[in-house]
């Protein structure tokens, strides 16, 4: 199957700016061709023929790697295939199952303001990152709209103390 494509990374009109249209069209042909594989060489007569050795290197350089250029071991903030324990954990399926458990327990109504449905998020009570012990613990759990959310961690500061309280008074019933 032919490609409908040819990816080119450079900036197509600046790198080209300075050919005329009878180049840049020669300088198109070429790049077809050669992703074809057909015989390009006799295409290329002008400036054009400057230009291509980069356009050559980055199609070359994207077929040994179709993903794109910059992934994988290529991208620049590759950390060698670690993945930190926060983005797996907010991934996995256990933590759906939370959010799921906790947006059924309040019947998908913001408990701030009583909004239902639209775009909710499950936030934890006592923090993520304070209390990894808590984090799919069904109590732990409030469903707030993304508005409140907000408004929730705009306040920062320490909630540890009120926190606690409301996950007593939660398992509590009171």
């Amino acid at each position: 199957m032919a490609e409908t494509y040819v990816p080119i990374y450079l900036d197509w009109t600046e790198v080209t700016e300075e050919l005329n249209d009878q180049e840049k069209g020669r300088l198109i042909d070429a790049i077809v061709l050669y992703k074809a594989g057909g015989d390009w060489q006799d295409r290329i007569k002008g400036n054009e023929r400057y230009l291509f050795p980069a356009f050559r290197k980055q199609m070359d350089r994207y077929d040994a790697n179709p993903h794109g250029i910059y992934c994988g071991s290529h991208h620049w903030n590759w950390k060698g295939g670690i993945t930190p324990e926060n983005q797996r954990e907010r991934s996995s399926s256990r933590y759906a199952q939370w959010r799921k458990a906790v947006f059924e327990r309040d019947a998908y109504t913001c408990q701030e303001c009583g909004k239902r449905g639209g775009k909710l998020n499950a936030h934890h009570i006592c923090s993520w990152a304070s209390f990894p012990a808590m984090r799919f613990e069904i109590s732990n759990g409030i469903t707030l709209c993304e508005k409140c959310h907000k408004r929730k961690h705009k306040g920062g500061g320490n909630r540890a103390e009120s926190d606690h309280k409301r996950i007593n008074q939660t398992q509590s019933g009171d």
